[in-house]
């Protein structure tokens, strides 16, 4: 119940999507969201195949996306490496305790969101150089996966993601955001259905709303405050620069060596992304 704002938005899209509840939601760890997971799987599969189901045949089970919020995102990060029927998947505000070492084993596209207010777990981010290990930011840059997404929802907090009537907790435990609930989910559903398209039904349509430039202009009107892209082939014009970060805001080029030596981009051939004014890391390979 607490994410039906996910689940009967994704479906009236088209998508076949399952939510699980587990036994005791009150458990401090993902295990029992992990075995949700794969029994939620198993039962899409079930269904698929059962004679009488209304979902006989309509469950491409070959693009399978799984994401889940706080220790719901957790047990995504412990349950992709487990399962290779997973494609792709969204982590919303995600704690991972003691699973964030399973970060390098993930070899699928991951978007990771969260609200720029978000102190349940870490600070928010705001300083790139920053080394504490606990932000949402260096899980990101941890992941090894070659296709990732980073977005941070400009004024958006932990518990809004969540529709539990517990969420009310959040103005004890969590900083209060500065925008409303439903303005939160509304950017949160924005890219993860363009997500969920891209991916999942193959439509470039939704290229822009990702890594284009409509993100940008989200960027610049400031619903999100943070976005952080990396995918393994653009038509960059780089030179010899090889593999780095562009940051858009000043146009200069680093790349991933201690030193962080930088060389000014003569020629970046990615449409209208440098007339951002935000605060973009752009990870590419040649």
């Amino acid at each position: 119940m607490d994410y039906r704002w996910i689940g009967e938005h994704l479906a009236s899209h088209g998508f076949v999507v399952i939510l699980y509840s587990v036994p005791n939601r009150f458990a401090w760890g993902v295990s029992e969201r992990v075995d949700g997971f794969k029994e939620a799987i198993n039962y899409l599969e079930l269904k698929n195949n059962q004679k009488w189901s209304p979902l006989k045949g309509k469950v491409d089970l070959s693009k399978i996306e799984i994401s889940g919020h706080s220790l719901g995102g957790g047990a995504s990060v412990a349950y992709i490496p487990l399962d290779s029927r997973v494609k792709t998947a969204v982590l919303l505000a995600p704690y991972l305790g003691s699973v964030e070492g399973n970060l390098t084993l993930i070899n699928i596209p991951v978007q990771l969101q969260i609200g720029d207010m978000d102190s349940m777990f870490y600070k928010n981010e705001t300083d790139l150089s920053d080394d504490n290990d606990s932000t949402p930011y260096d899980y990101y840059k941890n992941l090894s996966t070659q296709t990732k997404e980073y977005i941070q929802i400009k004024g958006g907090n932990h518990f809004q993601y969540s529709e539990s009537p517990i969420s009310t907790l959040g103005s004890f435990l969590d900083c209060k955001a500065n925008i409303s609930q439903e303005m939160q989910q509304r950017i949160a559903l924005r890219y993860l259905t363009s997500w969920s398209y891209y991916f999942l039904k193959n439509d470039s349509n939704y290229y822009t709303y990702l890594f284009g430039e409509t993100v940008v202009k989200n960027l610049n009107n400031q619903s999100i405050s943070m976005l952080d892209i990396k995918i393994p082939s653009l038509n960059l014009s780089m030179g010899s620069l090889g593999k780095g970060c562009v940051n858009l805001m000043s146009n200069m080029w680093s790349d991933d060596d201690e030193n962080k030596t930088s060389a000014t981009i003569t020629s970046l051939d990615i449409g209208n992304f440098l007339r951002t004014t935000g605060n973009i890391i752009f990870e590419f390979f040649n």
